[in-house]
């Protein structure tokens, strides 16, 4: 047993330490950043106090998201208990899984080595790991994704009845995480329908029959999810806006890491692996000849994993609704990691590769530790802190505001003080305070996310002459003030105050 795990790790030694290095990026401080919105909004739809029919209607209301992840959340919280390091736990697990994912289908596709090139750039890729650390679906989409794809090239490599169904189960938990997998699976359909085309005619029958199969699988793994489908369906606007002339470029280098270093590395990569494609010299169209020949057959199915999504959500983001967003975007980032890949191996001079890949990865790490601060500076908005705070400095009798009650709830129901939050835009409290002076008495309010401390003219009008802060808390887009009565103001506040009018 000894011998067989040691000839295991020997044979699997580099993917081994890779894994183990991105493994350390997204476990390492996991609970650093506060919950933001989304985040807040997966820990209270998948609240286990919830029954699954509440959860059912809570999804149907306020997501876009299938159930099962939130599924999925409920089973872990009911291993490990109902906390936020528990739900980014399942995004890391994916992460971690991608790793290992993008190496095999790497592998599969041209070499063992352009699946470690690829799963390398993955481990310390910063939009990997910020999704791989975020309590929300996308780092499991990503993941299946790369499954689902991987289960593909099986399937048109050896169509066999059990590739079939691994090809349609995959696909299918693809819809289950994301409906942006809809796309997804559309493409991996022009894919099927382009080597069916191919195939000698004594063959298509047999094939079809088993993709027919695998659409089944598919389709049946999507039904629990009509109700989410036809609200999406019927959904009249989005938040995002239309896309501009440098979007698209903007979400592209935001996706591999948004440095200007890695970019400056990347960009000649990819144009060497378009240059090395362009010139295979084989001719042949036909199925065998496609699928023998590794850098066609590869190049085959990355652009159409990559292209046919990108026409289909750059189309459809001109219209009614928009979804240029670089989350939106994460299910073809693989295909980049993967023509890095490629092409890192496709450099025949092995010093030359060496460094260009050491140099790759040193950025990405610098980028990632250095310049964007990840693991020690602040970048989600602090709801916990700012709730903390108030929990801390609040005195019994004293009501807590704020524009966001949905949110702040998470933190303040989830304490054992239980505090009960009233639910008022700022202006509007201030507004009433003034047409009642008996409503004038100490109070919090509590806001974050775009909700800043920015009170109108007449509003900190009626604060100088009616309202004091005495406590505060300023955070990264979030904030927290105790009002007081000005004329319950300490005296030696006052005393200061005219202390600094004598001089």
């Amino acid at each position: 047993m000894k011998v067989d795990f040691f000839n295991f790790v020997g044979r699997n030694k580099w993917i081994l330490l890779i894994i183990a290095v991105g493994t350390a990026f997204r476990v390492f401080r996991l609970d650093f950043q506060s919950l933001w919105l989304d985040e807040i909004y997966t820990m209270n739809i998948s609240n286990p106090k919830l029954s699954l029919l509440q959860m059912h209607k809570q999804i149907l209301a306020r997501e876009g998201f299938p159930h099962f992840y939130f599924l999925m959340l409920r089973g872990l919280y009911f291993l490990f208990g109902y906390a936020p390091v528990v739900a980014r736990a399942l995004s890391v697990a994916a992460g971690i899984g991608s790793i290992y994912a993008i190496y095999l289908i790497g592998k599969e596709l041209l070499h063992k080595n352009v699946g470690l090139f690829a799963a390398l750039l993955v481990s310390v890729n910063f939009y990997s790991i910020q999704s791989s650390q975020d309590a929300r679906p996308y780092s499991l989409y990503f993941f299946f994704v790369i499954v689902s794809f991987w289960r593909l090239t099986l399937f048109l490599k050896n169509q066999s009845w059990r590739n079939a169904v691994w090809y349609g189960i995959t696909s299918g938990l693809v819809l289950n995480v994301s409906f942006f997998g809809m796309f997804n699976v559309l493409t991996q359909s022009f894919i099927i329908l382009f080597f069916l085309f191919i195939l000698p005619a004594a063959q298509r029958a047999a094939f079809f029959k088993k993709a027919a199969v695998s659409g089944i699988i598919i389709l049946v793994l999507l039904a629990p999810n009509y109700l989410m489908i036809l609200k999406l369906i019927r959904f009249p606007s989005f938040w995002v806006p239309s896309p501009k002339a440098d979007t698209f470029s903007n979400i592209f280098n935001l996706l591999t890491g948004d440095s200007e270093v890695v970019r400056f590395i990347i960009t000649p990569l990819i144009v060497y692996y378009f240059l090395t494609v362009f010139n295979n010299s084989n001719h042949k169209i036909n199925y065998k000849d496609i699928v023998d020949n590794k850098l066609v057959f590869s190049f085959l199915i990355l652009f159409g994993w990559f292209f046919a999504f990108f026409v289909i959500i750059y189309t459809k983001s001109f219209g009614k609704i928009s979804y240029a967003l670089a989350r939106y975007f994460i299910s073809i980032t693989p295909v980049i990691f993967i023509v890095l890949g490629i092409s890192l191996y496709s450099i025949r001079n092995n010093l030359i590769r060496a460094l260009v890949l050491i140099s790759l990865v040193s950025f990405m790490t610098i980028n990632l530790v250095s310049v964007k601060k990840y693991f020690t500076k602040v970048s989600k908005p602090q709801f916990r802190e700012a709730s903390q705070f108030v929990i801390s400095n609040h005195k019994p009798g004293e009501k807590i505001y704020t524009s966001q009650k949905y949110w702040f709830d998470y933190y303040f129901t989830n304490d054992k003080s239980n505090i009960q939050v009233t639910n008022i835009e700022f202006e509007k409290l201030i507004s009433e305070m003034g047409k009642d002076s008996a409503k004038v008495k100490a109070f919090w309010f509590v806001d974050a996310f775009k909700k800043g401390y920015k009170p109108s003219l007449q509003a900190q009008r009626f604060i100088d002459d009616n309202l004091y802060v005495d406590k505060q808390f300023t955070g990264y887009r979030a904030w927290a003030k105790h009002f007081i009565r000005l004329k319950d103001k300490p005296t030696s506040q006052r005393i200061k105050k005219r202390v600094k009018k004598t001089f």
